[in-house]
């Protein structure tokens, strides 16, 4: 049986959750709110920063702490923070889009080796209400920080995650209401035969597939926006089952804990009246999902080639 509870206060756009082990904290970013958060479950502390722009995913860099690639705006972004005071640095790596000025970066994951996925969609503002298909994924190669376009036409550009054996790339187009799925190779960093893998139409799911992970029996742990859940699915395809999230809009989730056990699930709060409010009032805040008896992945660091 699993207990589910909130551990952080609520913000207006939760996303991006990121697991430190030798922090024992959860990284996630606010949106909208253009925070980066920081949840040390030691001290059981949330901290934040408060940046200029949106701010769509928050990652380590590999063996350097206090340092994150960000999406920041259009902007692919070191941030230097150390998790605790208000004093960051921000170095912009590189501006995408600049042709379409209400574009910003959303989600975004590092393979196993560093390479860097991470996908753009227009500003939701107000929240819900933007062009479809204005959208592209990206990917920064680990070896020579080269950045590439995957894919156009992406109305919202969302969760990554790949298979033990790193040969095929899960994919979320959160509008088509589909997980897509590609042959990976891992050498090359390239994605091909593209065909949809789970349907929330087929499954009689409400909502969208937004964020997701792994765990590490290879099955998807994925976030259902305005589906007040997480579902977990078979590396078959196999709807397994449906945990119960107090918020609506459930966005994100990553394995942490010191044994990978626990599902970190993230929020958002915007967008709600007073009256819906009052029936989720942890909508926003980050749920902690332990006793579910699998054990996640730890998710991957993006290369230190951002850093030159």
């Amino acid at each position: 049986m699993h207990t589910l509870q909130a551990v952080t206060k609520p913000v207006q756009t939760g996303e991006g959750p990121h697991w430190v082990a030798k922090e024992k904290a959860l990284y996630f970013v606010d949106i909208n709110g253009f925070g980066v958060h920081r949840y040390d479950t030691k001290e059981n502390k949330h901290t934040s920063v408060k940046l200029d722009d949106t701010v769509g995913f928050v990652i380590p860099i590999k063996n350097k702490t206090g340092k994150f690639v960000i999406g920041y705006g259009t902007n692919i972004t070191i941030l230097e923070w150390d998790g605790i005071s208000s004093n960051y640095n921000l170095q912009h790596k590189y501006q995408v889009e600049q042709d379409k000025p209400k574009n910003r970066f959303n989600d975004a994951k590092a393979d196993v080796n560093g390479n860097l996925w991470l996908g753009t969609m227009e500003r939701d503002e107000p929240l819900g209400n933007f062009t479809k298909y204005v959208g592209s994924l990206y990917r920064v190669l680990s070896t020579n920080c080269k950045l590439d376009t995957e894919l156009s036409s992406v109305s919202i550009s969302n969760g990554i995650t790949w298979n033990a054996e790193n040969t095929i790339m899960y994919y979320i187009d959160s509008l088509t209401r589909k997980i897509d799925v590609f042959d990976y190779d891992l050498r090359t960093a390239t994605i091909a035969n593209r065909r949809t893998f789970f349907d929330f139409e087929e499954n009689n799911l409400s909502g969208f597939p937004d964020g997701m992970t792994s765990d590490s029996e290879d099955n998807l742990w994925i976030a259902c926006f305005n589906g007040s859940k997480v579902i977990q699915v078979s590396q078959q395809g196999k709807l397994l089952r449906s945990i119960a999230i107090p918020a609506a809009k459930v966005t994100s989730v990553t394995w942490g804990g010191t044994d990978l056990d626990v599902l970190y699930v993230t929020t958002f709060r915007a967008g709600f009246s007073d009256e819906e409010l009052k029936a989720q009032p942890d909508a926003g805040a980050v749920f902690a999902v332990t006793g579910l008896g699998v054990k996640g992945r730890q998710e991957n660091t993006a290369s230190s080639c951002l850093l030159d």
